[in-house]
């Protein structure tokens, strides 16, 4: 959370679109569809730009390039 949002009571989804290389590294963390605003799109697109994932396995056995959307939730407690 950013203090901004924080203090506004701003609550709500971020959807990114995530690639993820061969090794594991995120290649690409970007918002897309509808903005929360508030610095909560790129905070959420730092974090996951910073995580390391377990490579997929292709048809071949190989290591492969993926793409996919995950959805951040936004909720203040």
């Amino acid at each position: 959370y950013t203090a901004e949002a924080r203090s506004a009571g701003i609550e709500g989804a971020v959807t990114l679109e995530i690639v993820i290389a061969e090794d594991g590294k995120v290649l690409r963390a970007k918002p897309v569809g509808k903005k929360l605003g508030m610095g909560l799109d790129e905070a959420a697109a730092r974090t996951y730009k910073a995580k390391r994932f377990k490579p997929s396995i292709g048809p071949q056995g190989k290591p492969i390039v993926v793409k996919y959307y995950e959805r951040v939730r936004f909720v203040l407690n």
